[in-house]
């Protein structure tokens, strides 16, 4: 995640969590958070059993097969990639880091929470995980409760965590604390 100042605070890292529930019929949905510190995030990184895509500039991970079916505008789809420019995508790697207003032309569909020349070669790490762990549901579903007021009794069955942590841009260095907006 790109590190941002926001008037004399500096966010450290920005986090997409994917939630599902089967209550009634299977719903979705996303939360982003923006940190300024780390607190506020999920548990990430290598002790929480995560994993990484690889640091390169304008990589991806493998195609992920989800436990479950994330449902997006309807569809469900069985596989994401995590793109390192911050892009959740479906079907296919985005290596794009222009952003371009939605609907895109072409018809990819993905989340982007970060989409940017984000570069995690020069320094950061893009983690991703899957999780039924109890107490990441718990939390989701306090989550989703307390942000989406029509949903007072929402239970995740199921959670993708996905973050940036202290990125830089292409063009950064180890130093560069990231883009200043």
């Amino acid at each position: 995640m790109y590190q941002v100042t926001v008037g004399q605070t500096i966010v450290t890292g920005l986090q997409l969590v994917a939630l599902c529930s089967d209550d009634n019929a299977l719903q979705c949905r996303t939360l982003l958070f923006l940190a300024l510190s780390q607190d506020i995030l999920y548990p990430f990184g290598p002790t929480h059993r995560d994993l990484e895509t690889p640091k390169m500039d304008d990589g991806s991970s493998p195609e992920i097969s989800l436990l479950i079916p994330f449902v997006f505008f309807t569809i469900p789809y069985r596989t994401i990639y995590v793109n390192n420019n911050g892009v959740i995508s479906f079907n296919v790697q985005v290596s794009q880091f222009t952003p371009e207003a939605f609907p895109l032309s072409d018809s990819r569909s993905f989340i982007a929470p970060l989409w940017a020349d984000v570069h995690n070669g020069i320094r950061g790490d893009v983690y991703y995980r899957e999780t039924t762990e109890p107490d990441i549901l718990d939390r989701a579903s306090q989550d989703v409760r307390k942000y989406f007021k029509n949903m007072p009794t929402f239970t995740a069955t199921w959670v993708f965590i996905s973050t940036w942590h202290q990125v830089t841009f292409y063009g950064g260095s180890q130093t560069t604390p990231g883009r200043h907006c």
